[in-house]
């Protein structure tokens, strides 16, 4: 619309200073006339002055119409905040390590334990009458018992912390010089009480053996039974001698 409307405007304002300089040369004696050369002058100025008119005009119209066109339609919309794409962060972030199994120590170790006196049930007239009350009606003192074990740890080292651990009496006697422990007696049961041949023993996985429990380690797995004899160890299965 607006380059249609201005070169019209243009042509419009030529005509104007066209007739307006007729009437103004029409107007004069004719003695005070310009001579030919300089009405054709003036017309020719006032022609080039309407022509730089036009052509200015042309050339802001042309001016508007290129600004239009670089300028973004009106009822265009900004790009929507929520189509953008996500953030990288999110999608490069590296998933957490699952946790590993904790590696098996010695000190998850186990063995079992068990103390008893069922030989004296046998022959229980070998035991004093006032400790007849502290034999068990089954002879067991401590039934099967898991207990952790480390590395390093002896048969005494078991016997000592499960009789802590239970409240069960124990004494014992012990050499520092051989690092050698005896015992002397377990839930008030001791040594001679049935004979000159009674008293404690013990076994590893059935086996008995002569050395003192303190020099003897333990492995996973140990079955470790403390039982009272009243014949040197012949009556629980422990070999003579």
């Amino acid at each position: 619309m607006k380059r249609a409307v201005k070169p019209l405007l243009g042509a419009v304002a030529v005509c104007l200073l066209l007739t307006a300089a007729w009437f103004a040369g029409s107007s004069q004696p004719q003695s005070e006339s310009l001579p030919s050369s300089s009405s054709v002058d003036v017309c020719a100025d006032s022609q080039d002055s309407s022509a730089t008119g036009v052509s200015s005009l042309v050339a802001d119209a042309e001016e508007d119409s290129s600004a239009a066109s670089s300028a973004p339609p009106a009822d265009s919309e900004a790009p929507d905040a929520s189509t953008a794409l996500p953030s990288t962060a999110a999608a490069t972030e590296k998933p957490e390590a699952a946790p590993h199994a904790a590696p098996v120590t010695d000190a998850q170790w186990i063995c079992t334990i068990s103390i008893d006196c069922q030989t004296i049930l046998a022959r229980p007239e070998l035991l004093p009458p006032e400790k007849s009350d502290l034999v068990p009606a089954d002879g067991i003192l401590l039934d099967s018992t898991t207990v952790a074990v480390s590395e390093g740890d002896t048969v005494f080292d078991v016997l000592e912390r499960i009789a802590r651990e239970k409240k069960i009496h124990l004494e014992f006697d012990m050499t520092p010089a051989y690092q050698s422990v005896y015992i002397e007696g377990i839930g008030n049961l001791y040594e001679f009480d049935c004979g000159d041949l009674s008293g404690w023993t013990y076994s590893v996985n059935d086996i008995f053996s002569p050395t003192s429990c303190s020099q003897i380690s333990v492995k996973n797995g140990d079955r470790i039974r403390w039982c009272y004899t009243c014949d040197l160890g012949s009556d629980v299965g422990a070999p003579e001698g």
